[in-house]
């Protein structure tokens, strides 16, 4: 009797300090650096890389765009159209690939989207007309690397904090190829300005290949990583959460409705669209008006748009996470918020290049913090099997905006002048931080309200 109990003590002693040592493990790894976890993950490699060869060959064509539209008689209208086009291809693609992408998973997207990239700048490249152009932007319908790789690194976060800082590393290897693909594209257009989409076009096949090739089918299509340990003393690990419900293929009009009216969603779906129609008008007359307005020609274009990605990808690797951590996301937002009405004030009061160069430096920094912090926000509100959804809600909204703001910029461009840009857009950020300041003050008085109830 005596050593029957010995011995059950002895394996109580034993499963208490194997528990003890599982949840240290799991606490370890939630402690762990993201940038260490990226480190040591070759499929992450494979992803960021991947994005930054996506986003050189989007950016190639970005300071040339103009200049062969006007090589085929266009105006400004028509540039217009061009963009609104490619931007209602990535609403309604990117509202179908969501859902696709978590029934099918990130590899079959990755592969998708890069072969469609590949398709649409081989047709750029062959135009000869505005209608053969406009043709080009159709398959951009299914070009979404960018959200296969948000759900994919979402489903490799072990954490709240992680998971911003992968998606935040999106935005990071984005803007090194948002460097590199301004300046090689205006260098490439001293040749020919069909060289700069035969490039981006060979450079898709590319990905395309090493992600069919390197990344296995099951990668990234559920959450590798069991929930964080939130009492660091218990004796029993967390449990893990249950496995997502499986998806059919169907596209359901009441999936988006349910994800989209999640606790707390709609009020940063609304922010996101008013900080992208901001930033949308900004961006889409930028580069005619640094031709048209400014004088400046296609290499001195693209080293502008260089160096607004060099200051992106600055903020991506340091001022994200330094601000993330040691201030709340409400004193975050405020104070992002302000210093983008502030840039694009100036911006309104001297719109000359020398101010708006000036004035870009706060205005990347600021706006580039903004959508990492609201993208992050959004991801953490969904379930695992609806992060495809959400994301393309997310992306839509940004590819919603786009659909009218290059018409509606240019109108005012023309109308107006470039200051008025900036005066549309301190106007509507200084409504936003009005507009989220007093419902969080107004969140936190019902929450008092209901405490002392």
């Amino acid at each position: 009797m005596s050593s029957r109990l010995d011995y059950r003590t002895g394996m109580h002693a034993r499963r208490s300090r194997t528990l003890h040592m599982c949840n240290a493990e799991a606490v370890a790894d939630s402690m762990e650096s993201p940038l260490l976890g990226v480190l040591k993950d070759r499929e992450l490699w494979l992803i960021y890389g991947n994005i930054v060869l996506y986003a050189v060959c989007f950016n190639l064509q970005a300071p040339v765009m103009p200049a062969l539209t006007s090589s085929f008689g266009a105006d400004a209208r028509q540039y217009g159209t061009l963009m609104s086009l490619f931007a209602l291809m990535q609403l309604v693609g990117g509202l179908v690939c969501g859902p696709l992408m978590d029934v099918n998973g990130p590899r079959w997207g990755f592969i998708v989207s890069f072969l469609s990239g590949a398709a649409a700048y081989g047709m750029t490249a062959i135009a000869t007309s505005m209608p053969v152009l406009y043709l080009s932007r159709l398959p951009t319908a299914a070009q979404h690397a960018a959200l296969a790789a948000r759900i994919a690194v979402s489903a490799k976060a072990s954490s709240p904090a992680a998971q911003a800082a992968f998606l935040g590393y999106i935005s990071l290897a984005y803007s090194v190829g948002a460097i590199i693909g301004p300046v090689l594209g205006g260098s490439l257009a001293a040749h020919s300005l069909r060289t700069v989409s035969l490039v981006a076009s060979g450079l898709s096949l590319l990905s395309a290949a090493s992600i069919a090739l390197c990344m296995a089918p099951t990668c990234c299509t559920t959450r590798n990583v069991a929930s964080v340990v939130h009492d660091h003393t218990a004796l029993t690990p967390a449990p893990a959460p249950p496995p997502p419900p499986p998806r059919n293929s169907k596209l359901s009009l009441s999936d988006f409705k349910r994800v989209a009216t999640l606790r707390g969603v709609p009020s940063l779906l609304a922010a996101k669209s008013i900080m992208s129609l901001v930033l949308a008008l900004f961006h889409g007359v930028f580069a005619l008006a640094a031709s048209t307005h400014f004088g400046l020609s296609p290499a001195a274009t693209g080293a502008v748009l260089s160096g607004m990605s060099v200051i992106t990808m600055v903020t991506q690797a340091v001022v994200i996470d330094w601000a993330i951590a040691r201030f709340q996301p409400r004193a975050v937002f405020a104070f992002n918020a302000a210093a983008m009405a502030l840039s694009l004030t100036g911006m309104a009061i001297a719109p000359t290049i020398s101010t708006v160069l000036l004035c870009l430096v706060p205005l990347s920094v600021s706006s580039c913090v903004l959508s990492t912090l609201n993208t992050a926000q959004l991801n953490q509100a969904a379930e695992a099997g609806d992060r495809g959804s959400m994301n393309a809600i997310d992306m839509s909204v940004s590819s919603g905006v786009r659909v009218f703001s290059p018409a509606l910029g240019t109108w005012t461009l023309y109308r107006f002048g470039f200051g008025a840009i900036g005066a549309a857009g301190a106007v509507l950020m200084t409504g936003l931080l009005m507009a989220m300041e007093w419902g969080a003050r107004r969140s936190e008085a019902m929450h008092k309200q209901t405490r002392a109830a």
